[in-house]
């Protein structure tokens, strides 16, 4: 069959790939849209909770479905929780359904489409679908996710250096919520007896919201059998989550993989990725939207200029890599170091003294934090020396006592 031909393909239509869609609608650019699933007018992961910055920037209000003025942080009970009241609303849960139901596509979509092939050709990228349809791009633009499905297909090599988020969620009606917590989306940490647990709570109102929770993995420690059990678990059982909860019904489910380690090469001759693909999501609190959100813009603006200049070249692509790293990139070193130290070394009482921490935070500060964009300076405020020293401790109890069990082994308590 003879293969199509486009100016820009984007495979992939998660956030990144729906919003670079989005931003390509008023462009004279032929553009097709791939995507596995029947649709893409439902995302399969589509609430998710962030800064509101690119709601404002790119006139996405009509998918907010609730606004916050607090964003809490702390222990599995909320009198440990701290937030700051703000005076605007900077904090938001935004549905991308809402908005693909909304968004009228002006490019060509194809659904059902998976890509096995790929390869180089002297126009471009050709790309082969599951049934051997072939497509060629003179841009091709990796919005897969974690599959990383184009960039695999290339051969472009991906060394993984950090940690994955394996994501589980509910979207739940019947919750039982304080007055004061349906106020207040958390980012609170469920005990272990080998390891802090991150969880995230987002109340819609006082009978709605998402409870979900995030393992960690990567080569060197694997993902956690049973990953399902223990967010019921804490639903059923730990307080106050079980009173909260205690009459909840689950409405939908989400489940997903979420690289949090910029990929080594994201840009390349005729090639960009975004989102999860290019392992573009903040290592600590993990608000992958909004740097999906972004990081579509980047890829769009990048590509007009590449075709304003018809030049398809790593070398002019390579801006939108520039983007990334002033967005994100320049604050993972801190970010993997306070990630380390917190999945190996804090126990509830080394926790309780970093959340203590926060109250030197101003409110810009704080929100910096939320969006894992944590300076030296905002280091030194967390980590008190009382800290250091039970840090200490607990590396030599990691270390020798329970060497390569802590992450593998563990007990709810």
């Amino acid at each position: 069959m003879a293969k199509k031909r486009y100016d820009v393909i984007i495979v992939g239509a998660g956030v990144s790939g729906f919003m670079l869609a989005r931003f390509l609608r008023d462009s004279t650019l032929r553009v097709l849209l791939l995507e596995k699933r029947p649709t893409v007018k439902k995302l399969a992961n589509s609430r998710f909770g962030l800064n509101r910055d690119p709601i404002d920037k790119y006139n996405l209000s009509e998918a907010v479905i609730v606004e916050y003025d607090r964003f809490a942080f702390g222990g599995k009970d909320p009198k440990d929780w701290f937030y700051y009241v703000h005076k605007n609303k900077p904090f938001v849960v935004i549905d991308f359904d809402i908005l693909a139901k909304k968004t009228k596509l002006t490019c060509d979509v194809k659904t059902k489409c998976s890509v096995k092939k790929a390869h180089r050709t002297k126009d471009g990228i050709l790309l082969f679908d599951q049934k051997k349809n072939s497509y060629l791009g003179k841009i091709v633009v990796d919005c897969s996710g974690s599959g990383k499905v184009v960039s695999t297909a290339l051969g472009i090599k991906d060394e993984r250096r950090s940690y994955d988020y394996l994501n589980l969620s509910y979207e739940l009606e019947n919750c039982k919520f304080p007055k004061d917590i349906a106020k207040t989306p958390s980012f609170p940490l469920v005990s272990f007896k080998y390891q802090n647990l991150p969880l995230w709570v987002y109340p819609y109102s006082r009978t709605n919201g998402q409870f979900g929770k995030a393992e960690f993995f990567s080569k060197k420690f694997p993902v956690v059998k049973d990953h399902e059990k223990y967010l019921t678990h804490i639903m059923k059982n730990v307080e106050p989550y079980k009173t909260w909860f205690k009459h909840a019904k689950i409405t939908r489910r989400f489940e997903g993989v979420s690289r949090q380690t910029i990929n080594r090469c994201f840009v390349d001759d005729n090639f960009l990725s975004c989102g999860c693909a290019a392992g573009a999501v903040p290592p600590i609190l993990g608000e992958g939207s909004r740097i999906g959100i972004e990081m579509a813009f980047s890829a769009f603006s990048t590509i007009i200029e590449a075709f304003t200049l018809n030049d398809f070249s790593k070398k002019v692509l390579k801006k939108h890599e520039t983007n990334l790293y002033n967005l994100v990139g320049k604050y993972y070193p801190m970010n993997e170091l306070i990630g380390f130290i917190w999945l190996r070394y804090l126990t509830d009482r080394e926790f309780k003294i970093l959340v203590k921490g926060l109250a030197k935070f101003t409110p810009e500060e704080y929100i910096r934090f939320y969006r894992s964009e944590i300076s030296w300076t905002m280091f030194f405020k967390i980590f008190s020396l009382k800290l250091v020293v039970f840090t200490t401790i607990n590396m030599f109890r990691y270390h020798v006592l329970n060497c390569n069990n802590i992450l593998t082994k563990r007990e709810l308590s």
